[in-house]
């Protein structure tokens, strides 16, 4: 047996967790992601399941918030696998509606907390998505968040939109653009922000 069958077998346990989640294709939607952004190759489910959770703490973490949502099983058997198969440190959720497709590049440091985020979006590490007194932000779906990014407040941040490293937003990002800075300015994506 290889060193990385028994990893795999170790980490095992955890398949219990993706058939108490309260939306299996949900969670398989996560996974397929994490197997496409680390291009893992073509895996069964199970084995793609156990290969995400077992490589990056950061899953773990986006593992256990969907079952917070779910059944009083899914949340007591999520709570004492989480004290073996430990998340990403400082990587919190604090948001009850997250699309699937979720996918956290490293992640430390990290507080979600939106209204909701859509379908297939990508957060990276040190980023805030948080509150103030007026409100939490509304993330659209396949937005990318850079490191070290703030979104601020009731914005809404448009389907498509990618918001660039250490961007500060305030204000609304409309789809398809990009919001740079501090504050953010808002320019087209690629070839057309170049000279704005």
């Amino acid at each position: 047996m290889r060193s990385g069958d028994v990893t795999n077998l170790a980490f095992a346990p955890l398949l219990v967790l993706r058939g108490l989640a309260p939306d299996r294709a949900t969670v398989d939607a996560d996974v397929a992601r994490w197997v496409e952004r680390h291009s893992l190759g073509d895996l069964r489910p199970s084995a793609a399941f156990v290969r995400v959770a077992r490589g990056w703490p950061e899953f773990r973490s986006v593992l256990y918030m969907r079952l917070r949502h779910g059944s009083l099983a899914a949340r007591v058997v999520g709570r004492v696998l989480s004290a073996v198969y430990r998340p990403m440190p400082l990587l919190v959720f604090q948001t009850s509606r997250i699309g699937p497709g979720l996918f956290v590049e490293h992640g430390f440091a990290t507080v979600v907390s939106a209204h909701e985020i859509g379908e297939g979006c990508q957060i990276n590490q040190q980023v805030t998505v948080g509150w103030t007194g007026r409100g939490k932000p509304r993330i659209g779906s396949h937005v990318e968040i850079g490191a070290g990014a703030k979104v601020l407040g009731p914005v809404t941040v448009g389907d498509g939109a990618w918001i660039g490293a250490n961007a500060v937003v305030v204000r609304d990002v409309p789809a398809g653009m990009t919001a740079v800075g501090v504050p953010a300015q808002v320019r087209p994506h690629g070839a057309d922000a170049e000279g704005s």
